[in-house]
């Protein structure tokens, strides 16, 4: 899994790098967003799934865990 996410974080750094205006929009029908637009919503999604992950443990009895980035940086700096 450490190795998949890796390769993402790596195809996903080469293709903001091969973008010169990530304020591109790009239409889908009606639906019109940029690169940006959809980069912070990957962010965000993911900030929701982990926000379900914590809340299913708590309703299953299992202590919730910590989801903040500011909380991981923290902790893999001691």
């Amino acid at each position: 899994m450490g190795r998949l996410m890796d390769d993402l974080a790596a195809r996903f750094r080469l293709f903001i790098e091969q973008h010169e205006n990530l304020h591109t929009i790009y239409p889908s029908g009606a639906f019109r967003a940029s690169c940006l637009d959809y980069i912070q919503h990957m962010v965000n999604h993911g900030t929701y799934h982990r926000g379900n992950v914590t809340a299913m443990l708590r309703q299953i009895g299992h202590p919730g865990t910590p989801t903040d980035y500011g909380y991981y940086l923290y902790t893999i700096s001691h």
